[in-house]
């Protein structure tokens, strides 16, 4: 069995890819109309920049024109069960917009991964919404989408991924340490759960 890696924090990495988000320093935007060139009827993961990051780690957000979410949305969450009985919760937001390239955007969600490429995938597949489709079953549940194949429609028009190579299990600590800045920064909607 091969030996653990070693992951530390490194304070001065997580503080660079926080203050230089969403597109300085090592930060690249995707822009994801690019998966359909010419109106193709299939996604061109191939013929991407996200095809050479397979088994690349690093921190990622999704994020969406702001005229989007100008009224507040609500998303409705499984609050913990009382005596077995499950209940509900509103949560309601109206996230306040970055701006980008002369437009406002909101970030929407924020994640980490040890493989980029892979968890792009799942946001566009029919993921379950613990495991990449975060994105896509939250633009339903808030109404912004009829469906979550409206939700990949949009998604695939209009967003852009913002991500930031931070490879190898040594870096495990710092991406969980960005992504948790990002969340503190940004209070991206779709990063909250329901609780257990």
């Amino acid at each position: 069995m091969p030996e653990p890696a070693t992951s530390k924090l490194d304070l001065e990495e997580i503080k660079d890819a926080i203050q230089t988000f969403p597109n300085l320093g090592r930060w690249k935007i995707f822009t994801c109309s690019e998966l359909r060139p010419n109106g193709s009827p299939k996604r061109k993961w191939e013929e991407t920049e996200i095809s050479e990051l397979w088994d690349v780690g690093g921190n990622y957000a999704f994020l969406l024109p702001s005229e989007l979410f100008k009224k507040s949305r609500e998303i409705e969450l499984d609050g913990p069960s009382t005596k077995n009985i499950p209940r509900k919760i509103l949560f309601e937001f109206r996230p306040d917009p970055i701006e980008l390239n002369g437009r406002q955007w909101t970030v929407l969600y924020v994640g980490k991964t040890s493989n980029l490429s892979q968890r792009f995938h799942w946001h566009f597949s029919g993921a379950k919404k613990n495991s990449g489709g975060q994105v896509q079953h939250n633009l339903k549940k808030c109404g912004v989408c009829p469906s979550r194949e409206a939700a990949v429609r949009l998604m695939e028009q209009e967003a852009l991924i913002c991500y930031r190579i931070l490879d190898e299990d040594k870096q495990f600590a710092n991406r969980e340490m960005i992504e948790v800045n990002l969340w503190a920064k940004f209070n991206p909607p779709f990063n909250i759960k329901s609780e257990r």
